[in-house]
């Protein structure tokens, strides 16, 4: 793992202890002096580039003791480059060879709720899943925040099935008998196609909430989410278009009228 890869690495992980970062690769924050990349910057508004201003400072002269156990503080500062007061703020202790993030400001969740611009678009319901899903992957719980992403996917199956329901071809009693893949089968012309390609999603996200633990749902949280995200925003433009077209083809039947 490069310098830039540890920084983007420790400022997206959670509130939560992380065995697997070693730390000689946690200390190499200590040579590293201006190092840059690539982040979104919730202050500015856009992607912008950060550079670590200082690395490996201790809060204190020396490490304090805790419940008969030695802990060590430290925090890392990145500056934004297009606003030298937009900062981030990493803090992280460590206790023998585990490491755990106590703090980041701007957290998160506030990261991932101003970049996720679709969140501005969507109706409450999903907006506030989506938000809830965010907030608690945040703090390092992964089961939790599994809960809100599916409760997100059920909400389209929903809207799709009202829709559906509508035609008197849709077989109810066959869908209400039916697994969830398969009623995305049955919705596939009501569904976005993102949706309807990626049935697997569901079925992650099921078993992240009955049989995957904690850390194994941390980490599939991203991806995840940012599919989740994609399919959303498909969806909103796909009806935006559509509410477009519509009014200017209104538009234009009114100006045929007028020129007959």
């Amino acid at each position: 793992m490069n310098d830039l890869e540890i920084i983007k690495f420790l400022a997206e992980i959670p509130l939560y202890v992380f065995e697997e970062l070693s730390v000689e690769d946690f200390n190499k924050f200590n040579s590293i002096h201006n190092a840059k990349l690539s982040c979104y910057c919730p202050q500015c508004g856009h992607d912008s580039i950060y550079r670590i201003s200082k690395t490996g400072h201790y809060f204190g002269s020396a490490p304090y003791q805790c419940q008969d156990r030695e802990y060590l503080d430290r925090t890392f500062m990145l500056i934004c480059e297009m606003n030298n007061t937009h900062n981030i703020f990493l803090i992280f202790i460590h206790v023998n060879h585990s490491i755990m993030k106590i703090g980041q400001y701007p957290s998160i969740a506030d990261v991932y709720k101003s970049n996720t611009k679709i969140l501005n678009e969507l109706p409450d319901n999903y907006s506030k899943e989506f938000t809830k899903a965010l907030g608690l992957f945040s703090h390092g719980i992964g089961i939790g925040s599994f809960v809100y992403l599916r409760r997100i996917l059920e909400y389209l199956i929903e809207e799709a099935r009202n829709l559906a329901s509508l035609d008197s071809s849709f077989d109810e009693a066959q869908y209400n008998t039916s697994r969830f893949t398969e009623r995305i089968d049955m919705l596939k012309d009501y569904l976005p196609k993102e949706l309807v390609e990626t049935k697997a999603l569901y079925g992650i996200i099921s078993k992240g909430v009955h049989e995957l633990s904690e850390e194994e749902c941390l980490k599939y949280f991203n991806p995840i989410k940012e599919m989740i995200e994609f399919i959303l925003q498909k969806d909103y433009d796909k009806k935006v278009e559509k509410d477009k077209l519509s009014s200017l083809q209104k538009t234009i039947q009114g100006i045929a009228e007028e020129v007959k």
